[in-house]
């Protein structure tokens, strides 16, 4: 590959001309991605330890009353927007200063494929953990391990509330007439999955709720945790296929996602999206379909994947098309 060309795809699916010595042909690009030193990924506390800091300074918080609440209250706050603020100027200079530029720019867009928002005071704190702990471990595996990790964050679980979503037919949602969420099912289906035109229709929103009811974070640990007291019973139906029993296993949501990540339609939607980021804002049909065609050949192997992304024609034309002034 001539500098030129190199300089051309390191712009394209990195931060810049390329150094020297890098390799930003097919195979190069791919090899980077399997040799991820653990000392140069992403760092922080885990989730689970700031979760419980953050539940145990609520806790504080709700009880307190008078002067002792708004000291209270400043502490909470103290250290979720704290902890955010340190966690972007972490991620901002590991992006500008990491030699892993096209991890960096793949960590970026399945940060924003799945997507988590700082809405909730409470994931101020865990949104840099989730990055590192759910999405960057897996972007060079396959796409199936990376859905679970991210949907079953407590980061997600929480963002969407999953984690209060209880089965209206389970023991916990009869005791205390809780009911179920649709979010996170929603949003798994329309936008990780399948696509808005996925072939899904409401009755598949509403069989995956059921299928995920008891997954929730634990507020004494700050982990995903599974609670069959709370999961829905009975047999539920996904795009045709049926999940569970009168017993509710921690399986069924795993086993569902694994048939949701080899969809065509999810194979489609994925690589409009990759074309769409790295190649062009109107991508390209041939493109999308060789990143399609790999994904359904390879079951989902993101290395694939990118191999494919990468060796189109397109990756080498277009040039400027992703420029912002």
């Amino acid at each position: 590959m001539s500098s030129n060309d190199s300089d051309t795809m390191a712009m394209r699916f990195g931060l810049g001309p390329a150094a020297s010595g890098e390799d930003w042909s097919p195979d190069g690009m791919v090899r980077s991605l399997t040799i991820l030193p653990p000392d140069k990924l992403l760092t922080y506390p885990s989730a689970a330890e700031r979760l419980v800091e953050g539940y145990k300074l609520a806790a504080v918080r709700r009880k307190a009353s008078g002067t002792e609440r708004m000291t209270a209250r400043k502490r909470y706050n103290d250290f979720t927007l704290g902890s955010y603020r340190l966690d972007v100027h972490h991620r901002i200079v590991w992006g500008a200063t990491t030699a892993l530029s096209f991890a960096e720019r793949l960590l970026a867009f399945w940060s924003n494929h799945f997507t988590v928002s700082k809405r909730k005071p409470t994931l101020r704190a865990v949104l840099g953990p989730y990055e590192a702990e759910a999405l960057l471990p897996h972007i060079g595996g396959r796409f199936a391990d990376l859905l679970k990790a991210a949907v079953k964050h407590p980061a997600m679980l929480l963002y969407l509330d999953q984690a209060g979503s209880v089965g209206p037919n389970s023991q916990a949602g009869k005791r205390k007439n809780r009911g179920m969420n649709e979010n996170l099912a929603r949003e798994i289906l329309e936008l990780h999955t399948l696509g808005v035109h996925g072939g899904y229709g409401q009755s598949d929103v509403v069989e995956l709720a059921k299928v995920m009811t008891g997954w929730t974070v634990d507020r004494a640990t700050g982990q995903t945790q599974f609670r069959r007291n709370q999961a829905e019973p009975g047999v539920k139906t996904v795009l045709g296929r049926s999940y569970g029993g009168s017993r509710p296993q921690a399986g069924d949501f795993d086993a569902v996602l694994d048939v949701l990540a080899v969809q065509p339609a999810t194979a489609r939607h994925v690589a409009t999206k990759l074309v769409t980021h790295f190649i062009s804002d109107r991508p390209p049909e041939s493109a999308i379909i060789a990143v399609a065609e790999r994904f359904m050949a390879s079951a989902g192997d993101l290395l694939q994947v990118y191999r494919a992304l990468a060796e189109t024609p397109e990756a080498r034309s277009h040039l400027g098309a992703k420029a912002r002034n």
